[in-house]
């Protein structure tokens, strides 16, 4: 996936990536986190924008910074680079939205052939895990490192 991506950088143990949207609307702070899940091996990935006053995470946000696509090629650098460190992980990502599944499941088949080289991609839906087909509406993804 060769698309312009924002540079970031990550704390200590690289659970979590920072990094900065720039567009329309100014300069905003997202982040990428990595949280360990109830099931082995399996980290759920968030990213939100970082509140400028409080500094928390809201993963609940609709920036709308015109930047979508950037954001998007940062966020595959990010699991990129968190798969070459920890290679066996598994990565499971939802929107807090049908709308935002609909984003991801585009964006998946937007660059299929270049994610589907390196990724093995599931869709989940009502819990049940199968392999990606592009033209199913899930409620979640995973990935993992071929």
């Amino acid at each position: 996936m060769n698309y312009p991506s924002y540079v970031f950088y990550s704390n200590q143990n690289s659970t979590e990536f920072f990094f900065e949207s720039i567009g329309s609307k100014g300069v905003i702070n997202k982040v990428i986190a990595f949280q360990e899940t109830s099931f082995a091996g399996i980290y759920n990935l968030a990213l939100g924008d970082i509140n400028p006053l409080t500094n928390e995470v809201d993963d609940t946000v609709v920036t709308d910074n015109g930047d979508t696509e950037k954001i998007l090629a940062t966020t595959f650098q990010i699991v990129n680079h968190y798969f070459s460190l920890f290679p066996h992980h598994q990565i499971y990502f939802s929107g807090n939205s049908p709308a935002r599944n609909r984003l991801y499941r585009i964006a998946i088949n937007h660059s299929f052939y270049a994610l589907d080289s390196i990724f093995e991609l599931f869709g989940v839906m009502n819990n049940e895990l199968e392999p990606f087909v592009s033209t199913r509406p899930y409620q979640a993804f995973l990935i993992r490192k071929k």
